[in-house]
């Protein structure tokens, strides 16, 4: 008897996680190309509209380097202060290409980013969001790219939130490059 409970616990768990998904199956040209992955457990609506732009940053900024550095490091700005991501956010990363570690594991400077203690993995992207607005659907975020020296930009992204509960990038707006 007990078996078949758990049994039964365990398939409705698996069928109630794979009806939430984060990245919808959208043919939209700012697709973030993620694989639908479920949604890890406690993550906000800020939190899951930052995790869609840095899916989308993946393949989708002016650096140079786009999918080709082995790493990228994600940065939340908050009150002008650089914080690592949520453990929500570092979830749902997991097993990204390129890889992603937090803002933390990294060292900037104008000649490139690298990994604290270890340039030789070669030199990577920050990946940064600050400012989220939310307006019902729709959000905006402000954020963008850091490479080296002159290599970064800042842009405005626009979300809108799809039918499954999960945020599309529909707008990137670049604001400045250098």
């Amino acid at each position: 008897m007990h078996i078949i409970l758990l049994a039964a616990v365990f398939v409705c768990a698996c069928s109630a996680s794979s009806s939430q998904r984060l990245a919808p199956s959208s043919t939209s040209p700012l697709e973030n190309h993620a694989a639908a992955s479920p949604r890890p457990a406690g993550g906000n609506d800020e939190d899951a509209i930052r995790l869609a732009v840095f899916r989308y940053l993946v393949g989708h900024n002016a650096s140079g380097g786009q999918t080709g550095v082995p790493f990228v490091c994600l940065e939340v700005y908050q009150h002008d202060q650089a914080h690592d991501p949520s453990p929500f956010i570092m979830a749902a990363m997991r097993g990204s290409r390129p890889r992603a570690v937090p803002g933390s594991a990294c060292e900037s400077s104008t000649s490139g980013v690298f990994l604290k203690g270890d340039h030789a993995k070669g030199r990577g992207l920050v990946f940064r969001t600050q400012e989220v607005q939310i307006d019902g659907d729709k959000a905006t975020v402000t954020g963008g790219y850091f490479e080296a020296g002159l290599s970064a930009s800042g842009n405005t992204y626009t979300l809108e939130r799809q039918r499954d509960g999960s945020w599309l990038v529909t707008a990137d707006n670049m604001q400045w490059i250098s």
